[in-house]
């Protein structure tokens, strides 16, 4: 038996082992929210922030993709738009972070985009076509014509909009408070002067550099009855024919009133004068006769004519109208006797013609004398037979 021990014997290998990875990790965020200030006039395409997450993993497990989940309804990130703080004055942004493994995993942070003011927006009138106001002509003076306000969308300074006392324009009839924006007028208005005004405003916020909006406020005026009608001539002269029968036109007189409508409507009628021969038509100012005049009965008529509005207003000054009856020859020389045997005086008339001119001349005639003498006739005759 004698025989020796077994010798043991070893080797040594080395063994290499490989852990293959499996996506066991999530991205993680270094914060769950993050926060950023930009102008809103930032250009496209500007850097807002950087978002970054880790993950455990390797590999495609790890190699993260970064989307916008919600709160992009804008469009502004991406980015994709200018921006506008009137529009949101935040933006919160769900930022994922996703792994590209077979079953990939998200990671979820916030982004909170505050978007700062500029002076981008002009005041705006609360009518921006404009105003229409309706005033009566004797309105006194502080009269309200309305209340005047602009809003500005913009922030502090930028959004603040005091109207200012020199913006209106023309500033001598109108007056506007700084403070609550109340248009009054600062004179009483008269319509047959000016019937229109077309007010300028001006609105300016107080940004820098400040911005302006101006709005029309046109006024017109109602009018009152505050004029009376004028007569222009005061005085006419006429002259017609007598015996011209009843309708003949004679002149006629005419008014004035400046005032609107009814207000400004005149009629006219006779005040004073001899209306059973003369008339006047309301409407037209046109005087007739009412019957054929008789120069020998009266050579000269006199009418006052007065002017009503349709206010009942009535002219201060009257119309007067002198009227001359013209003479015809409508009347034939008359003896008292058909024969006449006497002794004449000197400086005695024989016959008498009313008429005028020619129409006047008497004409003596019998079978051996014809005379013709302008009347009244004298003779210094110790006698005259005819």
């Amino acid at each position: 038996a004698g025989g020796s021990a077994p010798v043991s014997r070893s080797s040594v290998a080395s063994l290499v082992i490989f852990v293959n990875d499996i996506n066991d990790h999530p991205p993680v965020f270094g914060q769950s929210v993050y926060r950023v200030n930009i102008s809103e006039e930032v250009p496209l395409g500007s850097y807002v922030r950087g978002l970054s997450a880790t993950d455990r993993d390797s590999g495609l497990n790890a190699n993260l993709k970064y989307s916008i989940v919600s709160g992009n309804e804008l469009g502004w990130f991406h980015i994709s738009d200018g921006l506008d703080r009137e529009t949101a004055s935040q933006v919160v942004l769900n930022i994922s972070a996703r792994d590209q493994g077979v079953q990939p995993k998200f990671s979820y942070a916030q982004l909170v985009v505050t978007i700062l003011d500029v002076n981008d927006n002009k005041p705006r009138f609360s009518q921006p076509e404009g105003y229409q106001v309706s005033l009566a002509e004797n309105s006194p003076s502080g009269t309200e014509l309305l209340v005047l306000s602009a809003t500005d969308g913009d922030l502090g300074d930028n959004g603040t909009v005091p109207v200012g006392p020199s913006s209106v324009t023309p500033r001598r009839f109108f007056r506007l408070d700084p403070v609550s924006g109340k248009l009054s007028t600062i004179s009483q208005l008269d319509r047959e002067e000016q019937a229109h005004f077309s007010l300028q405003v001006l609105a300016t916020d107080l940004g820098s550099p400040p911005l302006s909006s101006i709005a029309r406020v046109n006024v017109s005026l109602l009018d009152v009855n505050d004029n009376s009608p004028v007569f222009y001539p005061v005085q006419y002269f006429a002259h017609i024919q007598e015996n011209e029968p009843a309708g003949t036109y004679v002149t006629t007189v005419s008014a004035t009133d400046p005032d609107l409508g009814p207000n400004g409507t005149v009629k006219y009628s006779i005040s004073a004068g001899d209306t059973s021969r003369f008339q006047v038509h309301g409407q037209t100012g046109v005087i007739t006769t009412k019957i054929a005049l008789d120069r020998e009965e009266k050579t000269a008529y006199q009418l006052q004519i007065v002017a009503t509005d349709g206010g009942h207003l009535q002219s201060q000054n009257q119309a007067i109208v002198t009227i001359t009856v013209l003479d015809t020859q409508d009347n034939p020389p008359v003896f008292s006797q058909g024969t006449y045997s006497f002794v004449v005086f000197e400086n005695v008339a024989l016959a008498l013609d009313p008429d005028e001119g020619v129409n006047g001349v008497v004409l003596y005639t019998n079978d051996n004398l014809s005379i013709s003498i302008p009347q009244p006739v004298f003779f210094k005759a110790a006698s005259l037979e005819i």
